[in-house]
Protein backbone atom coordinates (compact mmCIF):
# COMPACT_ATOMS: atom_id res chain seq x y z
CA UNK A 1 0.00 0.00 0.00
CA UNK A 2 1.24 3.42 -0.90
CA UNK A 3 0.52 7.23 0.56
CA UNK A 4 -0.07 7.94 -2.78
CA UNK A 5 -3.27 5.48 -3.42
CA UNK A 6 -4.74 6.94 -0.50
CA UNK A 7 -4.18 10.58 -1.68
CA UNK A 8 -6.41 9.05 -5.32
CA UNK A 9 -8.53 7.26 -2.64
CA UNK A 10 -9.43 10.73 -1.09
CA UNK A 11 -9.38 12.39 -4.37
CA UNK A 12 -11.79 10.48 -6.05
CA UNK A 13 -14.51 10.65 -3.14
CA UNK A 14 -13.71 14.80 -3.08
CA UNK A 15 -14.24 15.17 -6.56
CA UNK A 16 -16.88 12.42 -7.47
CA UNK A 17 -15.12 11.46 -11.23
CA UNK A 18 -11.72 9.94 -12.40
CA UNK A 19 -11.26 12.45 -14.59
CA UNK A 20 -11.77 15.61 -12.08
CA UNK A 21 -9.48 13.74 -9.34
CA UNK A 22 -6.66 12.56 -12.27
CA UNK A 23 -6.44 16.53 -12.35
CA UNK A 24 -6.35 17.15 -8.99
CA UNK A 25 -3.80 15.03 -8.57
CA UNK A 26 -1.65 16.04 -11.67
CA UNK A 27 -1.29 12.63 -12.95
CA UNK A 28 -2.99 10.87 -15.89
CA UNK A 29 -6.19 8.86 -15.74
CA UNK A 30 -5.07 5.49 -16.63
CA UNK A 31 -2.55 6.03 -14.28
CA UNK A 32 -4.83 6.40 -11.07
CA UNK A 33 -7.08 4.32 -12.33
CA UNK A 34 -3.90 1.44 -12.12
CA UNK A 35 -3.44 2.71 -8.60
CA UNK A 36 -6.91 2.18 -7.30
CA UNK A 37 -7.32 -1.22 -8.45
CA UNK A 38 -4.31 -2.02 -6.94
CA UNK A 39 -5.22 -1.05 -3.62
CA UNK A 40 -8.53 -3.10 -4.28
CA UNK A 41 -6.27 -6.20 -5.12
CA UNK A 42 -4.21 -5.19 -2.04
CA UNK A 43 -7.43 -4.92 0.31
CA UNK A 44 -9.23 -7.39 -1.33
CA UNK A 45 -12.33 -5.09 -1.46
CA UNK A 46 -14.20 -3.22 -4.74
CA UNK A 47 -13.41 0.44 -3.29
CA UNK A 48 -15.44 2.24 -6.66
CA UNK A 49 -18.26 1.79 -8.84
CA UNK A 50 -18.84 3.69 -11.82
CA UNK A 51 -22.76 4.69 -11.67
CA UNK A 52 -24.09 7.65 -14.59
CA UNK A 53 -22.94 10.40 -11.70
CA UNK A 54 -19.19 9.77 -12.05
CA UNK A 55 -17.76 7.04 -9.28
CA UNK A 56 -19.21 6.30 -5.79
CA UNK A 57 -17.96 5.00 -2.87
CA UNK A 58 -18.93 1.29 -1.88
CA UNK A 59 -19.84 1.07 2.31
CA UNK A 60 -16.30 -0.41 2.47
CA UNK A 61 -14.77 2.31 -0.21
CA UNK A 62 -16.23 4.78 2.78
CA UNK A 63 -14.70 2.74 5.63
CA UNK A 64 -11.45 3.08 3.54
CA UNK A 65 -11.51 6.57 3.65
CA UNK A 66 -12.15 7.39 6.78
CA UNK A 67 -8.71 5.60 7.52
CA UNK A 68 -6.81 7.41 4.91
CA UNK A 69 -7.66 10.21 5.99
CA UNK A 70 -6.53 9.54 9.09
CA UNK A 71 -3.19 8.24 7.92
CA UNK A 72 -2.59 11.06 5.21
CA UNK A 73 -3.49 13.68 8.49
CA UNK A 74 -0.56 12.24 10.65
CA UNK A 75 1.84 11.74 8.08
CA UNK A 76 1.27 15.35 7.33
CA UNK A 77 1.80 15.96 10.93
CA UNK A 78 4.41 13.84 11.46
CA UNK A 79 5.96 15.67 8.75
CA UNK A 80 5.62 18.94 9.82
CA UNK A 81 6.39 18.27 13.60
CA UNK A 82 9.79 16.52 12.48
CA UNK A 83 10.76 19.59 10.01
CA UNK A 84 9.86 21.94 12.87
CA UNK A 85 12.21 20.28 15.45
CA UNK A 86 14.94 19.22 13.04
CA UNK A 87 15.41 23.26 11.53
CA UNK A 88 14.21 24.81 14.57
CA UNK A 89 11.21 26.35 13.27
CA UNK A 90 9.11 26.04 16.24
CA UNK A 91 10.39 27.16 19.42
CA UNK A 92 7.13 26.36 21.50
CA UNK A 93 7.55 24.39 24.61
CA UNK A 94 4.37 22.33 24.83
CA UNK A 95 3.51 21.50 28.30
CA UNK A 96 0.46 19.78 29.61
CA UNK A 97 -0.72 20.46 33.31
CA UNK A 98 -3.17 18.57 35.38
CA UNK A 99 -5.90 21.55 36.08
CA UNK A 100 -5.90 21.51 39.47
CA UNK A 101 -2.53 22.23 39.04
CA UNK A 102 -2.45 24.66 36.77
CA UNK A 103 -4.92 26.67 38.97
CA UNK A 104 -3.57 26.54 42.55
CA UNK A 105 0.19 25.56 41.82
CA UNK A 106 1.61 27.01 38.71
CA UNK A 107 0.96 30.83 39.13
CA UNK A 108 3.19 30.64 41.96
CA UNK A 109 6.13 29.03 39.73
CA UNK A 110 5.27 30.01 36.33
CA UNK A 111 7.63 33.40 36.99
CA UNK A 112 10.44 31.51 36.96
CA UNK A 113 9.52 29.36 33.89
CA UNK A 114 8.25 31.63 32.20
CA UNK A 115 11.13 33.65 32.49
CA UNK A 116 13.38 31.21 31.07
CA UNK A 117 11.09 29.59 28.31
CA UNK A 118 10.01 33.61 27.01
CA UNK A 119 14.03 34.21 26.44
CA UNK A 120 14.19 30.80 24.08
CA UNK A 121 10.61 30.99 22.16
CA UNK A 122 6.87 30.58 23.64
CA UNK A 123 4.67 28.36 26.55
CA UNK A 124 1.90 26.48 25.17
CA UNK A 125 -0.31 25.34 27.91
CA UNK A 126 -3.12 22.08 27.40
CA UNK A 127 -5.15 21.12 31.01
CA UNK A 128 -5.42 17.38 30.36
CA UNK A 129 -6.44 14.40 33.26
CA UNK A 130 -3.19 12.93 34.64
CA UNK A 131 -3.67 9.96 32.64
CA UNK A 132 -3.81 11.75 29.22
CA UNK A 133 -1.23 14.14 30.15
CA UNK A 134 1.60 11.01 30.99
CA UNK A 135 0.15 9.53 27.18
CA UNK A 136 0.54 12.64 25.93
CA UNK A 137 4.39 12.91 26.95
CA UNK A 138 4.97 9.89 26.33
CA UNK A 139 3.96 9.45 22.19
CA UNK A 140 5.48 12.83 22.14
CA UNK A 141 2.12 14.93 22.09
CA UNK A 142 3.50 17.29 24.80
CA UNK A 143 6.79 18.06 25.66
CA UNK A 144 6.90 18.21 29.39
CA UNK A 145 3.89 17.56 31.98
CA UNK A 146 3.20 18.91 35.36
CA UNK A 147 1.56 17.01 37.69
CA UNK A 148 0.73 15.64 41.13
CA UNK A 149 2.89 12.05 40.46
CA UNK A 150 0.70 10.95 43.40
CA UNK A 151 -2.58 10.85 40.61
CA UNK A 152 -1.19 8.46 38.44
CA UNK A 153 2.09 6.23 38.01
CA UNK A 154 4.25 7.91 35.12
CA UNK A 155 5.94 5.11 33.92
CA UNK A 156 9.52 4.93 32.24
CA UNK A 157 9.07 8.91 31.98
CA UNK A 158 11.92 11.04 33.74
CA UNK A 159 10.48 13.16 36.61
CA UNK A 160 11.90 15.99 38.61
CA UNK A 161 10.37 17.98 41.81
CA UNK A 162 10.07 21.37 41.47
CA UNK A 163 7.57 22.60 44.19
CA UNK A 164 6.05 20.72 47.64
CA UNK A 165 2.68 21.21 48.46
CA UNK A 166 1.53 21.66 52.27
CA UNK A 167 -1.80 20.29 52.96
CA UNK A 168 -3.18 21.12 56.25
CA UNK A 169 -6.31 18.92 57.93
CA UNK A 170 -8.51 21.01 60.35
CA UNK A 171 -11.56 20.45 62.14
CA UNK A 172 -13.82 22.33 65.04
CA UNK A 173 -11.81 22.52 68.26
CA UNK A 174 -14.72 19.57 69.85
CA UNK A 175 -14.10 16.99 67.00
CA UNK A 176 -12.37 14.25 68.20
CA UNK A 177 -9.12 14.39 66.02
CA UNK A 178 -8.67 17.78 67.79
CA UNK A 179 -7.60 16.05 71.30
CA UNK A 180 -4.69 14.61 69.05
CA UNK A 181 -1.36 16.27 69.05
CA UNK A 182 -0.15 14.23 66.53
CA UNK A 183 -2.66 13.00 63.57
CA UNK A 184 -1.56 10.43 60.67
CA UNK A 185 -3.41 9.16 57.82
CA UNK A 186 -4.85 6.07 59.33
CA UNK A 187 -6.69 8.04 61.80
CA UNK A 188 -8.56 9.41 59.04
CA UNK A 189 -10.61 6.31 57.69
CA UNK A 190 -13.26 6.56 60.65
CA UNK A 191 -13.97 10.09 59.77
CA UNK A 192 -15.97 12.03 56.77
CA UNK A 193 -12.77 13.91 55.03
CA UNK A 194 -13.82 16.55 52.31
CA UNK A 195 -11.30 15.77 49.40
CA UNK A 196 -10.32 17.52 46.06
CA UNK A 197 -12.80 15.18 43.54
CA UNK A 198 -10.50 13.49 40.56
Amino acid sequence: MEMHQLRYLEAVAKCGSIMAASASCHVTQPALSVQLKKLEEELGVKLLVRSARGVVLTPAGERALVTARRVLRDVAGLRADTKARSYRTSSTLRVSIQPYVATEILPRVLTDMEEEAMAKGRLEFRERTPARLVESVANGGSDLGVLDTSSVPIGELCMEEFVRVPYALFCHRDHPLAQRSRIRLMHLPAHPVILFDY
